[in-house]
């Protein structure tokens, strides 16, 4: 090899100091990459539960009104009570039992076949039992495009649980607990005053097990 040929193959290659620019690009671009993972999977599991959590509530609202009657109805005025379906409740497709729903309602209109059902979807958190839990005296007030819950005490809130009006079945989901306020994650359109409330509980929870909320006005069989 000419001493011209060998100088010419020398230039060709890589020098340290563009090898090092080079790694930092390439750091940057894997950071910028691995980044973008926690929200891409947290978009992902949000995707599944909002199709799961559909799903289940029109399974559920076809459960109630098989199982249901206008005769026998457990939904006798005109605010948001609890029915107890049992195992009927659990969501059928889940081996591990830890999806399921619950059903609230109320006659909208007496003495007629015209009922409001609320069902709620959820996969749970910590594996405990799920229950609707009643509460009394809460202050619901809009505050610009979102609403506030202020409760009389400090009950056992979860993140992510719907707040479930007793008198009309109008919702939102707790975004924001600050000690007996909670944020709401939408305008609850009430004129002010305290409303009876259904938020939902998981022993050893800390987070709503809620995935979906379904209303709905329908008659019984």
């Amino acid at each position: 090899m000419t001493m011209h040929n060998h100088r010419r193959a020398i230039s060709n290659g890589f020098t340290l100091t563009e090898l090092l620019i080079a790694l930092g690009i390439l750091a940057v671009g894997v950071s910028m990459a691995a980044s973008l993972f926690p929200t891409a999977i947290q978009f992902r599991q949000a995707s599944v539960n909002d199709s799961l959590g559909t799903l289940i509530c029109r399974n559920a609202l076809a459960i109630v009104q098989a199982k249901l009657t206008h005769a026998a109805s457990p939904f006798t005025g005109p605010t948001l009570t609890y029915a107890d379906l049992g195992n009927d409740s659990l969501y059928a497709r889940d081996v591990n039992v830890t999806r399921g729903f619950l059903t609230l309602g109320r006659r909208v209109t007496s003495g007629k076949n015209d009922y409001q059902i609320v069902v709620i979807a959820y996969s749970k958190n910590a594996g405990g039992t799920v229950t609707p839990a009643p509460i009394t005296g809460v202050t619901i007030a809009e505050s610009g495009n979102v609403s506030t819950a202020t409760f009389a005490s400090n009950p056992s809130l979860l993140p992510g649980s719907p707040v479930i009006l007793s008198s009309s079945g109008l919702w939102g989901k707790i975004k924001t607990i600050n000690g007996n306020i909670a944020t709401l994650d939408r305008r609850v359109p009430v004129t002010g005053g305290t409303y009876d409330v259904y938020v939902m509980s998981e022993s050893g929870a800390t987070r709503s097990q809620a995935i979906n909320v379904l209303v709905t006005r329908t008659s019984l069989p």
